[in-house]
């Protein structure tokens, strides 16, 4: 029960995170694990009550030899969205007692501290936050702000750090403001990141839009969420409940904005609610006639129905509209549209539909074309309608890079040398047939596949010694049959019966026979 609270929590579905942890409780009401998490999830609710909800289970664990630091900084965190700075203070000194390691719990302290006015005690907090984390995202922040109001003092703090060029660091602070409800904090942080940031990124200026909104500053909020629904979607990836919060603000203000559809559909997938995030992309190709959108949002439906709901032919429509919309050489996403082509024409291969591989593989765009991936793709695609010699051309003039252990492309090697070799042995041709079947057995450099430690190619070795000793070239047939008789074959090798007819050839050679 405890583990579906968490899981529950994870995807951002908190009533039922609350529901199994309560159900977790009337089995053994002292359980500490439930306690937490249905804090946690009082804790991450938006509604009201969620305070007072969340006292009962956290106060219950300030005994806990396990949660006792963690409930104490999340009390901490609940009197600050009451504005209850003091009892802020207490409870995050609470929490550093019990965890003196806890970086964002002495951040966060010294944000209670300066809010009542004590300076001097942000400070010491601030310096024992860098004692403990220099790295801590708050200590950066809360140092702006404090050097910011007294950089007039006889005891100035030190200039903040260079601000940092990634905007996920900026709304990392920003999120762990907008926990505290720190609203203001959030609109004036970002606000800063803003001025420093090269570009405006659709979610910093949805998370501004999100504060003012809740600061009812509606008018600007609206600014912003039209600003944001403006930008490009490349390369926003969404992940934090926090960002899921500021998309919905955003379909607040304009149910309309197909890039807030689009990307809470992308928060909604990286959590596992696949249903909702196509709902979510369903309406954004339906609000927008931006096709980079489109492109984006039909390509996520695709792949929610290839991988998660098994339904290729679903799939297959919906790669086909993305790329459709991905005919436009200047589109933002031409250089990464390749993965649109590789990804249908997985579907294709699983369909069974090879011919049309081949046909849209060959007359993708050249930048698609040229990728060695997509090479791959049609060179096993070409295999598959019976022309090796196409395969093999194409594997012979690229340089190919695949992941680490794969060994599928020097398979497709071997098996289009190996078809080509038995076509040269019907049409009588042995050495062109042995030519093949020693190309069989080779490792090209361009397909960058090492030759392994274990090896079963005693097919291939065996075909080239037994073409070699058909053109009476016994020296050669001896060197290709001894390599397939000792060969060093991994467990259960499927060319293991060659390895043995190699054997019998060899010594019926040294019969005479």
């Amino acid at each position: 029960m405890n583990g579906l609270a968490q899981w529950h929590l994870k995807r951002g579905e908190l009533a039922k995170a609350q529901e199994w942890a309560q159900k977790a409780l009337q089995i053994d009401p002292q359980n500490e694990d439930a306690l937490w998490w249905l804090g946690v999830a009082h804790y991450l609710s938006p509604e009201p009550k969620a305070f007072q909800a969340a006292l009962p289970p956290l106060r219950a664990l300030e005994r806990s030899p396990v949660y006792a630091a963690a409930a104490f900084a999340l009390l901490g965190e609940l009197a600050l969205r009451q504005n209850n700075f003091a009892a802020a203070r207490d409870f995050f000194a609470a929490a550093i007692e019990r965890n003196p390691q806890d970086s964002k719990a002495l951040a966060l302290a010294a944000f209670a501290a300066r809010k009542l006015g004590d300076a001097e005690l942000a400070r010491q907090y601030l310096r024992r936050c860098e004692q403990v984390n220099p790295l801590e995202p708050l200590l950066w922040s809360e140092r702006h702000f404090l050097y910011g109001a007294e950089k007039e003092s006889a005891v100035p703090e030190p200039s903040p750090p260079v601000p940092c060029p990634d905007e996920q660091l900026w709304l990392d602070i920003a999120s762990d403001y907008e926990r505290v409800d720190a609203w203001g904090t959030v609109s004036v942080w970002l606000a800063v990141a803003r001025r420093h940031l090269s570009q405006l990124r659709p979610m910093v200026a949805y998370h501004i839009a999100s504060a003012l909104w809740r600061m009812d500053k509606v008018a600007e909020a609206v600014a912003l969420q039209r600003e944001a629904s403006e930008q490009s979607p490349l390369f926003v990836f969404p992940h934090r409940h926090e960002d899921a919060e500021a998309l919905r603000t955003a379909l607040r203000l304009d149910p309309n904005d197909a890039l807030a559809h689009y990307l809470l559909g992308t928060w909604l997938a990286s959590v596992g609610r696949w249903d909702e995030a196509q709902s979510h992309w369903e309406r954004a190709v339906r609000e927008t006639d931006d096709p980079t959108i489109k492109a984006l949002a039909w390509r996520n439906i695709g792949l929610r129905h290839w991988r998660v709901r098994n339904d290729l032919l679903a799939a297959l429509t919906a790669y086909d509209r993305a790329v459709d919309n991905l005919c436009d050489a200047e589109s933002p996403l031409a250089p990464y549209a390749w993965r649109v082509w590789l990804e249908r024409d997985h579907v294709l291969s699983t369909l069974g539909e090879h011919h049309r591989r081949v046909t849209l593989l060959q007359s993708a765009p050249e930048t698609v074309r040229h990728k060695p991936q997509i090479l791959a793709r049609l060179a096993e695609a070409l295999l598959r309608v019976g022309k090796p010699e196409e395969t093999v051309a194409l594997l012979s003039k690229a340089s190919f890079k695949p992941w680490e252990g794969e060994v599928a492309l020097r398979q497709l090697w071997k098996e289009a040398h190996m078809q080509l070799g038995h076509q040269a042995i019907a049409a009588g041709d042995y050495g062109q047939a042995r030519s093949h079947f020693e190309a069989a057995a080779s490792y090209p450099p361009n397909l960058n596949v090492g030759k392994p430690y274990w090896t079963d190619d005693a097919d291939a070795l065996f075909w080239a010694g037994w073409c070699a000793l058909q053109m009476g070239d016994k020296d050669a047939a001896r060197h290709w049959l001894s390599l397939a008789a000792n060969e060093n074959q991994p467990p259960n090798a499927r060319s293991a019966e060659f390895k043995a007819k190699a054997n019998a050839l060899l010594q019926a050679m040294s019969k005479g026979l």
